[in-house]
This record gives C-alpha cells, sequence and structure tokens, in this order.
C-alpha cells in the first residue's frame, strides 16, 4: 500500500506584477551568483502575509472557501518598493514603504485565519510585522554577509504597484509555487 500525503505546506503572500517581480528575481539570482545564497530562488518574488503552515489536503476547499470569503471583504491598494535593506547577520531585501493598508490587512488576514480555521502565523518573538522581498536569506553565510551587504546597498529601487490579489503558495519539488489567486475588491 502506497503512502499517501495528508498535510501540504501553505503560505500566504502578495505577489508583485510580472515587470516588478522580474527585477526582484534578477537580484536574488544575483545574490546566488556572487554570494552562493540560493534559498531566496525557492519562491517567487513575494511579500509574506502568512508564514508557511501545514494543512489536511482533504480539506483544502475548505481552506480556498475562507480566503476567497476574506478577499471579498478587502480593498485592493498601492504599495510602494523602496530600496534595499537587511536584517543583520542574514536577510537582504527589498523594503517597503510605510503602509497602513498592508499592515491592516496583514493583522486582518492572520485573524481570519485563527478565528475561522484554526491557523496560526508564526510570530518571530512578537516583532512587528516588516513586509519585504527577499534577496537573500538563510543559506547567506554570516562571514559573507558584509560583502553582500556592501554590494546590494549601492543598489537602487524604486517601484510602485497596486495589490490587487492575495496568493495561495503551495510547498512541491523543493520549492514553493502559486497554487490559487484571489482578487480583492477594487478599491
Amino acid at each position: 500500500m502506497k503512502h499517501q500525503i495528508e498535510t501540504e505546506r501553505y503560505f500566504i503572500a502578495i505577489l508583485p506584477p510580472e515587470q516588478i517581480a522580474a527585477q526582484a528575481q534578477a537580484l536574488k539570482e544575483e545574490a546566488a551568483n556572487q554570494f552562493a545564497t540560493k534559498g531566496a530562488l525557492n519562491s517567487p518574488p513575494h511579500l509574506t502575509l502568512h508564514m508557511p503552515f501545514m494543512w489536511k489536503i482533504k480539506k483544502n476547499e475548505r481552506l480556498i472557501d475562507s480566503i476567497s470569503a476574506f478577499c471579498r471583504e478587502q480593498n485592493s491598494f498601492n504599495i510602494q518598493l523602496k530600496q534595499l535593506s537587511c536584517f543583520e547577520p542574514r536577510v537582504i531585501f527589498i523594503d517597503v514603504a510605510e503602509n497602513k493598508q498592508l499592515v491592516q490587512l496583514q493583522s486582518a488576514l492572520k485573524k481570519w485565519l485563527k478565528i475561522n480555521l484554526n491557523i496560526f502565523n508564526a510570530d518571530y518573538k512578537e516583532r512587528p510585522y516588516h513586509p519585504h522581498l527577499t534577496i537573500a536569506f538563510r543559506d547567506l553565510k554570516k562571514a559573507v554577509f558584509p560583502a553582500a551587504w556592501a554590494y546590494f546597498k549601492q543598489k537602487e529601487f524604486q517601484e510602485d504597484f497596486k495589490a490587487d490579489a492575495l496568493y495561495l503558495l503551495k510547498y512541491q519539488d523543493k520549492k514553493w509555487e502559486v497554487f490559487k489567486k484571489f482578487p480583492l475588491q477594487e478599491g
């Protein structure tokens, strides 16, 4: 008898439009080639709204219906990406300009999933939500970080886009892929 996978790993994010995603992807590839950090290449460029969680496959319809219901109550809004920044000693990212709508959306989604689906978001030592598009992370060696940050902090990055959908990403074949798109209301 074949062993059946009962749960899968998901996370929820906002993805920038193709043209901005391509620019961010190019920076990720640059980081991989210059500084041997490939971890960020395992997912499309994104702003995480809800950290990865496990979910039973047989309950996928319930998950999708619930996220759809949440998104029907949320309006689209603009996001401004600005400059590169870092969390020492391993993470380099494209920063997001202060955005109350994004913070409120993330907080509302976290609460919605907890109440409606009993899915809890990982709170990293109760740090506030800091949206960003990751360029290099966990596998960037601490010893290499100063050189990588010196290289990337010189780069310019300014883009704006309309966040008009949430995305459910699923972990498969050792990488994250879009599983479902959930449109937001025109805001």
